[in-house]
């Protein structure tokens, strides 16, 4: 391959990253505005300007969550969403994982006991013909003196 068409693709590649970042960005902004429009609206309703009506509805009210929602930007907000997307353990993929993990440990220490059996005989088994071949040529292990014996 040309370098001109490794750089141009190289290029390509990063342009559609970027594009997906954005539009992922897009996205969540949408989303975190709706929601602020949403807490706002909450906020101005009658439910948090009556302590009346705040005091009969106890712990159920949402005026605390609608404040913490408007003092963060939405587009702090929905920077903060794609980069948690974007991130190893976002969007609770750790989590995910673990709890996997959990439910398959024995499957999953079966397979790598299995692979380290096979890996363990496969190296044997190669330091053997190693030896064999060593021994056919008549030649000693630590190759000081490696030449054929003739008769």
């Amino acid at each position: 391959m040309n370098v001109d068409v490794k750089i141009i693709l190289l290029c390509l590649l990063c342009v559609s990253v970027t594009l997906q970042i954005l539009k992922a960005y897009h996205g969540h902004y949408l989303f975190h505005a709706e929601a602020y429009r949403k807490a706002d609206l909450y906020l101005q309703s009658d439910v948090c300007s009556q302590s009346e009506l705040k005091a009969e509805l106890g712990d159920w009210h949402k005026c605390t969550e609608s404040r913490e929602q408007l003092q963060i930007p939405v587009y702090l907000n929905a920077f903060y969403s794609t980069i948690d997307n974007y991130s190893i353990c976002g969007v609770t993929r750790c989590d995910d994982f673990l709890e996997w993990f959990y439910w398959n440990k024995f499957w999953v220490m079966g397979i790598l006991f299995a692979a380290a059996f096979f890996t363990y005989y496969w190296l044997m088994y190669n330091l053997k013909v190693r030896q064999m071949n060593l021994m056919t040529k008549l030649a000693l292990p630590n190759r000081r003196f490696n030449h054929v014996h003739v008769d």
